[in-house]
């Protein structure tokens, strides 16, 4: 899968502060939809990084989902706009 791009069409960094690619898992369209969902008001920050956790435990990552949540869940509250 390609990285996502941003409104420029250029690759972009979306998983902040965590590497985007883990072993061959690529993790960037879990990190752009998280990201989404932060900016969407009609989702509580809860439900966002819920669904992150999943996202990314449904590509067989199941550690690095849980590392990736307790991450967003420490400092998340700096980036989520809800």
């Amino acid at each position: 899968m390609k990285r996502v791009q941003d409104e420029f069409g250029n690759p972009r960094d979306w998983c902040s502060y965590f590497p985007d690619r883990v072993f061959k898992v690529n993790l960037s369209r879990c990190c752009y939809e998280h990201d989404m969902r932060y900016q969407d008001k009609t989702k509580s920050r809860w439900t966002a990084d819920l669904e992150l956790f999943n996202d990314v435990k449904h590509k067989g990552a199941l550690i690095t989902a849980g590392f990736m949540w307790v991450g967003v869940r420490l400092v998340g509250w700096m980036f989520y706009n809800g």
